[in-house]
């Protein structure tokens, strides 16, 4: 992975894809071969032959990566043929989302990187022409993707990608691309081939959510207080009973704390709006120049004022008693940084 930033200050990273036809390569072979490609950031194998168990046959030597299998098939000698492979380094495996395998896709796995949708496909000889055609045209799609990239083997030749003869599969397949406007970049035969996904990696600001504040001071009213107090009860009473329905069924499957926390705290939020009111809340958003240190001496003054508008009879009483006075305020100079 690369990025670069351009002049608008926005950085562009560049994903390098090599797809290869592993051929069933033993898996403890994998690491040497994959040296051989170290610019690579995503590798998708076809024809990996993987297979659920052992764990040796399962997966590839490779802590340092995320594997994503589509195991093979065996045939009627209970060989495993077939099978795709995705694998992803862990230092960006953020920027990729693997879309779950539903159970009718027998030959493809699909991944989203930012606006990319890839679909990874082995469609093996062993199947029709229309079953092939039929994987293309009912792969997944995803709402936040603007382009469509199918790599893998299609076991389809034709003069038309450069081959010397052309197969029924490779003129169905024609077809198929000039129905949705999809062009081939390049065609090998069982040789790596990479491929580079460039995209603006443009990070949102995020802010805290804000705070949930009430009229408090409306507590002080016995009806508003009495009122608030019967609400809750209401409103409570479901997860009352679900709470003691719980504990008389301790041994079945234990229950999410999260949601049970969520929904406890949405009733006593809604119980704080009907009866004392919501305030809004006033989100400032910092200056640049704005430090830790800075927040410390603004929390350090305000404590200080408060000390100073203590009431005139609990001052003269702690005078009397020999109390100390309030501790003055003492700035710190505190280089800041400076303007971006």
């Amino acid at each position: 992975m690369k990025n670069q930033q351009n002049q608008q200050k926005q950085i562009i990273t560049t994903f390098n894809l090599t797809i290869w036809n592993a051929n069933g390569i033993n898996p403890q072979l994998l690491p040497s071969s994959l040296a051989l490609l170290p610019d690579t950031d995503i590798l998708i194998l076809t024809e990996t032959w993987l297979q659920p168990s052992p764990p040796s046959k399962a997966s590839y030597p490779l802590p340092n990566w995320t594997q994503h299998h589509l195991y093979g098939q065996f045939d009627p000698q209970h060989q495993c043929h077939q099978g795709i492979s995705i694998l992803i380094p862990k230092s960006v495996a953020t920027y990729i989302t693997v879309l779950p395998v539903l159970q009718h896709q027998q030959h493809s796995i699909s991944f989203k990187i930012n606006q990319y949708l890839v679909h990874c496909l082995y469609l093996p000889t062993s199947i029709s022409d229309d079953n092939a055609i039929n994987t293309l045209t009912s792969l997944p799609t995803h709402p936040e993707t603007t382009h469509n990239i199918f790599c893998g083997d299609f076991n389809a030749r034709s003069t038309a990608f450069s081959d010397s003869r052309t197969t029924t599969r490779g003129t169905r397949l024609l077809q198929w691309m000039h129905h949705f406007d999809v062009i081939c970049l390049n065609q090998s035969p069982h040789k790596a081939v990479s491929i580079e996904l460039s995209f603006l990696d443009i990070k949102p600001e995020t802010h805290p959510p804000p705070r949930n504040i009430w009229n408090l001071s409306r507590l002080k009213e016995p009806d508003t207080l009495t009122l608030l107090h019967n609400t809750l009860e209401i409103f409570l009473q479901p997860l009352q009973q679900q709470l003691q329905q719980i504990l008389r069924n301790y041994n079945s499957t234990p229950p999410y704390i999260q949601a049970l926390t969520t929904n406890s705290n949405q009733q006593l939020y809604t119980a704080l709006d009907l009866t004392i009111g919501a305030r809004s809340s006033i989100n400032k958003k910092k200056s640049w120049f704005w430090t830790p240190k800075l927040q410390q001496l603004v929390e350090q003054r305000e404590r200080i004022h408060k000390q100073l508008k203590l009431p005139k009879q609990y001052k003269n009483e702690r005078r009397k008693r020999g109390g100390n006075s309030p501790t003055p305020l003492r700035h710190n100079l505190t280089t800041l940084p400076s303007a971006p």
